[in-house]
């Protein structure tokens, strides 16, 4: 009888170890409880889910949430609207639902790299936001132009999604934001993106940002 009670402690105790021993695996990365929503660089993001299957395709962005690692799929990773916060052996998905929709852009492509650039204009024309910027930048690129909102700030990118050439050339730009509420807006402009291999390798800054009302 004695040894059968022993062997009961016994395997009771094993299971309480595994059970901890599990825990402690699950949370290496983590050095507190995630929260329902967090801020990523300048942007909302509410938690949504969580998974525990392998995502190959997101990269690591640089920054962390209370000590968990925070990653993205390729592309405007300051911009994209979902992220993927690791705690041990899952992600936990957090969404922005901040795109603007009624926005335009165009890119003349490169041209004469002679006249000296780097002007921004931002002003509101028939009801809509408009910004106009002259940017150096490399040869090849295929330009193209995200928006996202947040708590007032409209946060435009610029992001390439053709290649990059030894040689700088102009390009001239112009976002049109429509169907904005009446208001007052912070406004930014950043770039540039690249969309193949991520923020490590682009030259994300801030090319211009200020204040400006819709009447």
């Amino acid at each position: 009888m004695l040894s059968i009670n022993m062997e009961k402690k016994a395997l009771a105790l094993f299971a309480l170890l595994l059970v901890a021993f599990s825990a402690s695996v699950y949370n290496w990365n983590a050095e507190g409880q995630l929260p329902d929503t967090i801020d990523y660089r300048g942007l909302r993001y509410d938690l949504v889910g969580e998974t525990k299957e392998g995502l190959w395709s997101v990269t690591y962005t640089g920054s962390e949430q209370d000590g968990h690692r925070i990653y993205a799929k390729s592309g405007p990773m300051d911009a994209t609207p979902v992220i993927y916060v690791e705690d041990g052996e899952a992600y936990y998905i957090y969404e922005a639902d901040l795109g603007l929709k009624g926005i335009e852009f165009y890119s003349s492509g490169c041209i004469d790299a002679t006249r000296e650039a780097g002007h921004t204009k931002a002003y509101v024309e028939d009801g809509s936001l408009i910004i106009d910027h002259e940017m150096e930048y490399y040869c090849c690129a295929v330009l193209e132009m995200e928006a996202f909102m947040d708590d007032g700030t409209i946060s435009i990118y610029l992001i390439n999604v053709g290649d990059v050439c030894r040689c700088i050339c102009n390009y001239n730009v112009r976002a049109s934001v429509h169907d904005l509420p009446k208001g007052d807006y912070h406004v930014r402009l950043c770039g540039v993106l690249l969309h193949e291999y991520g923020p490590e390798h682009s030259d994300y800054g801030i090319f211009w940002e200020g204040d400006i009302s819709l009447p």
